[in-house]
């Protein structure tokens, strides 16, 4: 998941469709959560089948669902993933607390305790 996310372009497609507020072309009305492959093409300037690559990316890992209304396709944020990543990152960035190793990892026979880091 984090790979998706390390491609600026996949990056930027994900900003956008999470704060976008600008005029659209599609059927996502003012307000509404998502934009269509139209629009973000001519706000990042991609070609449509590399913009289709990147969120055919974000969508198989999760990150992007897509709501087809007639022949439009309406991409948004997928925001449960997004919070257990969120929730999985903050986790990460906590400070390090004492860990217990099991004994065949730490090559003795009782349970030690050690610094991870």
């Amino acid at each position: 998941m984090l790979r998706a996310l390390a491609d600026p372009t996949r990056l930027r497609v994900v900003e956008l469709l999470a704060g976008w507020v600008g005029p659209r072309s599609g059927p996502v009305r003012a307000g509404e959560l998502g934009l269509c492959a139209r629009d973000l093409e001519m706000v990042i300037g991609l070609p449509h089948a590399l913009l289709s690559h990147h969120l055919r990316t974000l969508r198989n890992v999760g990150l992007v669902e897509v709501e087809r209304r007639g022949r439009w396709a309406v991409h948004r944020l997928c925001q449960d993933q997004f919070a257990q990543v969120g929730g999985a990152l903050l986790q990460l960035s906590a400070p390090q607390r004492p860990r217990i190793v099991p004994a065949e990892s730490a090559r003795g026979s009782t349970l030690t305790a050690s610094l991870s880091g």
